[in-house]
């Protein structure tokens, strides 16, 4: 049979509908509504597609059909062939997944979950994939009413929900503990994961909402109790970093390093130390290394010692090790060699002084030359400083003869 006039009116719960109509005529009218699409197939193959509007069908606008129909037939006053109008309304299904539950890698305890959720998606057939969507998930169906389109879509989401969400996850590095309160987050990733792979069967998600999340309880609980351990470690880290801070403004305000603040710490360890025990600790640690520390606390306490020593005398130096020796000592402290030191005294007051000294450090009293003087006329030896030879008290004046 013959018609002029192909059009199509859905039911309200159709979206797919292939038309009774097979054979037309050149000039037939073709009626599309606003919410389909009509696509035209010739032997399985889909060729021309129609939008909305009222189309009168010739060899313009049917340039591929057209084409094929000459090919074979070499007539161009009837065609042969089927109609499909698509609805292109937006549908809205609930989703769940199915079976095994998803395995996720918690990103902040590397803990791996049991995970099962479900919620709710408006999508629609993808604009461009209509012909898609008719071999994908149509198939040789010569209708589809909404609720098989639904559980064809709850199949296809609970099946790639999955991966989505476990890369999701991985991706964002979201803790588990955290995504039920940041469900909507989680749903925009999800939608974005999800489209890429639902475009593959014509079906594009227009929202995407999961509203609920089933845990592992086990699992939940080890997470949970490591994510506890974790935070208590951050906190007791963030108080010995704060602790370390305002130790080390102490010791820059106080001018000694942290090394030195140990050595502090050791010596009074030693000294508040008691008992038997305690006594042979000290005894070895004094004996063992109490030397060698201090040594090094005298580099550290230098700006003290030096302050504190100022009033003391510098000694004599050792000729062996250079060391200063004390005033008046015999042998060195550091290498034991023995100091021969020659002094001379004070004419007025007999103090014992440094030789070389010009003034005495007791009285003041102007120190001459140590040279030795000889008498001009009998050739007596005389102490430096005298005034009358004591063998034959000539006057000694500026002609006597120094050695």
């Amino acid at each position: 049979m013959i018609i002029n006039k192909i059009d199509c009116v859905m039911s309200s719960d159709q979206v797919v509908v292939k038309s009774f109509i097979e054979d037309f005529k050149h000039k037939s009218r073709l009626i599309v509504d606003d919410s389909q699409v009509a696509i035209f197939y010739k032997d399985g193959k889909a060729l021309d597609q129609f939008g909305p509007g009222d189309y009168a069908l010739d060899t313009n606008n049917l340039p591929l059909l057209t084409k094929i129909v000459n090919s074979v037939l070499g007539i161009q006053s009837v065609f042969s062939c089927h109609v499909y109008f698509v609805k292109k309304s937006s549908f809205f299904t609930r989703w769940g997944t199915r079976g095994t539950p998803v395995k996720i890698k918690d990103p902040s305890t590397g803990i791996s979950i049991s995970v099962r959720s479900g919620g709710q998606a408006n999508y629609k057939i993808a604009d461009g994939k209509e012909r898609t969507f008719i071999a994908k998930v149509v198939g040789q169906e010569t209708a589809m009413d909404i609720e098989s389109v639904k559980d064809k879509v709850q199949e296809i989401i609970g099946a790639l929900v999955k991966n989505a969400l476990a890369s999701s996850i991985q991706n964002s590095r979201m803790p588990i503990t955290e995504i039920q309160g940041r469900s909507l987050e989680v749903s925009e990733n999800v939608k974005y994961e999800l489209n890429d792979e639902l475009q593959e069967y014509g079906i594009e998600l227009e929202k995407f909402l999961i509203s609920n999340f089933e845990f592992d309880q086990k699992d939940y609980a080890r997470i949970e109790a490591s994510e506890q351990r974790r935070l208590e470690i951050d906190d007791e880290a963030y108080k010995m970093d704060a602790l370390s801070g305002a130790r080390a403004r102490a010791r820059a305000r106080e001018g000694y390093t942290y090394q030195e603040e140990r050595k502090f710490d050791v010596f009074d360890n030693m000294a508040n130390n008691s008992g038997p025990a305690s006594g042979f600790m000290n005894m070895g640690m004094g004996l063992g290394m109490g030397m060698n520390m201090a040594r090094e606390m005298s580099g550290a306490m230098g700006s003290v010692a030096a302050t504190s020593n100022q009033n003391v005398a510098k000694g004599a130096t050792c000729p062996n090790c250079g060391a200063t020796v004390a005033d008046g000592a015999k042998f060195c402290g550091s290498c034991g060699t023995k100091i021969e030191i020659k002094q001379n005294s004070c004419p007025q007051c007999g103090t014992a002084l440094p030789a070389g000294a010009k003034f005495c450090s007791t009285c003041g009293c102007k120190i001459e030359s140590s040279a030795v003087v000889f008498c001009p006329d009998c050739g007596m030896k005389c102490e430096a400083g005298a005034k009358f030879c004591p063998a034959c008290g000539n006057r000694l004046g500026d002609s006597i003869k120094k050695v």
